[in-house]
């Protein structure tokens, strides 16, 4: 049976290689870009659910010397004269080809929800993130939660410079080395703290705005140890993406979307009943009695145009007040 991985995999893959080609200096040892997109593989499959992938793959997959693979990263010759914009496809496909997979459509949804249903999901996620990640919120959270854990003489003289939303320091504190290793520690789990609880409380939030079966799969294993709630909060503060509440938001209805198998249906467009005594915009939906739906493409004066399946037809409306 072949090892497939669905092709929105395969985007999110080319998304990190594109990350990996902006910041690798020309030259760098390929056995390097080998090892990290192999980790991006692994990151990507665990993320969709694709657990029974790994499996069929060997345990080291990121840790192995894989001469096939850096063979044919350096066949792709990325450091060429070739187009920069190609060179992420051309790293995924040597990792897709080393690792024998078969690139297949997305698997079908599970549930259709109306785009209302997105929106309320959308703005109960975003409702909670929007202050619990706002920068002076967020900083003093990382701070406090930081503290509990550590108990260090330079802890204060080290966190008066961090940025304003408590995710790096602005410049290098002169303290002990021990001292900044075991802050810095405790300020790292202290972030992932923080996203966190903030993430799975608007998880909970979102949940009050779906039907209660889809509610549910976000606490229904996709993957032999993760859930989608699991896989979206991992996400979250994994991401390379600036830590701010637009971004999460967004990643967090993506990811929970992706791993729970939800599609969300377009708003259906307005339609007219056509009427010779009224008034068309272009792109308006017109239902005509003899043609069928057509869309208004044009307006000029006292005439529309108007696409119907039979083709283009003129017909008379009132031009709208001046």
């Amino acid at each position: 049976m072949p090892l497939e991985l669905p092709e929105p995999q395969v985007a999110a893959l080319q998304e990190a290689a594109a990350r990996m080609v902006d910041s690798r200096k020309p030259g760098t040892e390929l056995r390097v870009l080998a090892r990290d997109l192999l980790n991006a593989f692994v990151t990507t499959a665990t993320y969709a659910g694709l657990d029974q992938l790994l499996a069929e793959l060997p345990a080291d997959l990121a840790d192995a010397d894989n001469a096939a693979l850096i063979a044919r990263i350096e066949a792709a010759d990325i450091d060429g004269r070739g187009p920069r914009n190609l060179r992420p496809k051309q790293l995924v496909d040597a990792v897709v080809a080393t690792l024998g997979l078969t690139v297949v459509p997305a698997p079908e949804p599970q549930a259709t929800l109306a785009s209302d249903v997105r929106d309320a999901v959308t703005q109960a996620i975003a409702g909670v993130l929007d202050v619990a990640l706002v920068a002076e919120t967020m900083r003093d959270a990382i701070v406090a939660d930081a503290r509990a854990r550590i108990d260090d003489s330079s802890f204060n003289k080290i966190v008066k410079d961090l940025d304003e939303r408590g995710m790096q320091l602005t410049r290098q504190p002169k303290v002990p080395l021990e001292s900044l290793q075991a802050v810095s520690r405790a300020l790292a789990a202290a972030r992932i703290a923080v996203i966190s609880r903030a993430v799975n409380e608007a998880i909970d939030r979102a949940k009050a705005a779906l039907p209660d079966d889809v509610a549910a799969r976000f606490e229904a294993p996709v993957t032999a140890k993760l859930t989608p709630r699991e896989i979206a909060v991992q996400r979250a503060h994994e991401t390379p993406l600036a830590k701010t509440p637009v971004n999460i938001a967004k990643l967090v209805v993506t990811s929970l979307a992706e791993t729970a198998r939800i599609a969300w249906r377009e708003p259906e467009a307005t339609v007219h009943p056509y009427a010779a005594s009224r008034t068309f915009e272009v792109g308006d939906l017109i239902e005509h009695p003899k043609f069928g739906r057509g869309a208004v493409t044009a307006r000029l004066g006292t005439k529309i145009e108007i696409d119907f399946p039979e083709g283009k037809k003129q017909l008379a409306h009132v031009a709208p007040k001046k």
